[in-house]
């Protein structure tokens, strides 16, 4: 949630899974996210049509500026603007690790006003 000033002022976090409450606790694994990964996307408009596959390449150190890196359990990484100003457009993203070291990647994009433009779905790697 964002204060009246346009910070980030909190998190809510509802750990849910088959239609009731996790019994397991949770746990922060350090999720090391920094660096340049590289890999295809997905992005479906607002008219819910998919778009061809694209490629993406994404530095996290260049979120960090402006982005609050909020490590969840399971290996997942909120990525979210400090502050938010009226019309101004905002970018939200979650981060995976997988097992096998790949990194799913999930980002909203939003207009100055607010109204939904683009959802992607990309799987990278770390470039080396």
């Amino acid at each position: 949630m964002y204060g009246e000033n346009g910070q980030l002022d909190r998190i809510v976090h509802i750990r849910e899974h088959l239609g009731r409450f996790s019994d397991e606790p949770p746990s922060l694994k350090p999720l090391n996210i920094l660096g340049n990964w590289v890999g295809g996307q997905h992005s479906m408009s607002t008219d819910l049509g998919i778009l061809p596959e694209e490629s993406m390449q994404i530095s996290f150190e260049q979120l960090r500026d402006d982005h609050k890196m909020i490590p969840l359990p399971g290996s997942i990484m909120l990525i979210l603007p400090e502050m938010v100003e009226v019309n101004q457009p905002i970018h939200i993203a979650a981060a995976q690790q997988t097992a096998n070291h790949q990194l799913n990647y999930l980002a909203a994009d939003y207009s100055a006003d607010g109204v939904f433009t683009l959802l992607t779905f990309a799987t990278l790697q770390k470039q080396i």
